[in-house]
């Protein structure tokens, strides 16, 4: 079953504005990227400007090439719009017609799923990749049960259809991680879920990574992300929180259970690091304004909470988690209209319950 999708490159009219020579610079990091880990995937990719639309073979087949392809723009400070769903890309380069001694006119005809991948990128308001779990799969085979007519092969196509769904499964929970990106109108924002493809363990995590192959040329984003999210702020209020979709996305990519805080030394304990910077004062001095946030540090605890409902969790860590969400107000209003994809209503009520436990256990002092 194939697979297709489109690509966009985001910021290129604000370079554009500033520098052509910048602007030079910056597509030509897009395409490298592109074509540097080509190699990686089994498709076809047709890149322009500052966009590229591929199709592929597998669903499997396009993760390899996208995270890298995403590691190396985004430490590169350039970020892009993804879209993936199923279905066929077609193209038609052979329409190649003279218009006049010296000139030559090229069109590309791009057709199948072409028109909905560049929708379902127009209509993610986030940075990453954006994964179409609800348009049909296997197509093919579903139309081949249609039109056969032996019983024999009707149960056979059906069979085939059940071992493809099995494995389509198993590759979401294997590449894949529920995230959500904000849309904003003015003081109103609301969460729209969605699926990305997963950060690796060393994206999100700490140096004893460094030596696995897999990772090799691989940095960690979480820095430049918040970075470039609160410089965005400044110019634009709603394209910051665009950036706020990948930091739900490395939150969720985070392996929680083991992670503590020291409060004699102020310290954490087998902690990610993309979730520790998240949940440090730096982080929320840059990001607090940014439409949204509260969101995200609610996604944080509840996280926390999935992580830790085997194990537990120390009353040091509850609250030193509780006092991070305290200094955001917006964390504690509106609870209720809050989505549960965002945080779950067993993690709303124990939030609730630890501020209450907070304000009584100040009002005894």
């Amino acid at each position: 079953m194939s697979w297709s999708g489109y690509i966009d490159l985001l910021g290129t009219r604000d370079i554009a504005r500033l520098s052509s020579q910048d602007l030079q610079i910056y597509l030509d990091s897009f395409h490298s990227a592109l074509a540097d880990f080509i190699h990686e995937f089994d498709g076809d990719c047709f890149a322009f400007s500052d966009g590229a639309f591929f199709t592929c073979r597998k669903f499997d087949s396009f993760y390899p090439f996208f995270i890298r392809v995403r590691n190396q723009l985004f430490q590169a400070d350039a970020y892009f719009r993804c879209s993936f769903l199923p279905g066929k890309i077609v193209v038609d380069d052979g329409n190649e017609l003279k218009i006049k001694p010296l000139g030559t006119f090229v069109t590309y005809k791009f057709a199948g799923v072409a028109p909905e991948a560049y929708q379902a990128e127009s209509v993610f308001k986030g940075v990453g990749g954006v994964v179409d779990l609800k348009k049909p799969r296997h197509e093919e085979v579903r139309e081949r049960l249609k039109s056969e007519k032996s019983a024999t092969k009707k149960e056979e196509l059906s069979k085939n259809i059940d071992s493809l769904e099995v494995q389509f499964q198993q590759d979401c929970r294997k590449y894949l991680v529920d995230s959500f990106y904000i849309s904003a109108n003015g003081k109103k924002v609301n969460a729209v879920a969605t699926f990305d493809f997963s950060y690796s363990s060393f994206e999100v995590g700490d140096s004893e990574d460094e030596g696995i192959p897999q990772y090799s040329g691989q940095q960690r984003l979480v820095d430049s992300l918040i970075s470039s999210c609160y410089s965005s702020l400044a110019r634009s209020s709603k394209i910051s929180s665009y950036y706020l979709s990948a930091l739900v996305s490395m939150i969720r990519c985070c392996d929680l259970k083991k992670s503590d805080w020291n409060a004699k030394d102020k310290s954490w304990i087998l902690t990610p690091y993309a979730f520790r910077h998240l949940m440090s004062e730096g982080s929320l001095r840059l990001l607090k304004d940014v439409p949204g946030f509260h969101l995200v540090l609610l996604t944080a605890f509840d996280h926390l909470y999935r992580c830790k409902k085997d194990n537990g969790i120390t009353v040091d860590l509850e609250n030193h988690i509780l006092s991070h969400l305290l200094k955001v107000g917006s964390c504690f209003r509106d609870l209720d209209s809050v989505q549960d994809f965002v945080i779950s209503s067993e993690s709303k009520k124990k939030l609730i319950e630890l501020k209450l436990r907070d304000a009584r256990s100040n009002k005894k002092r």
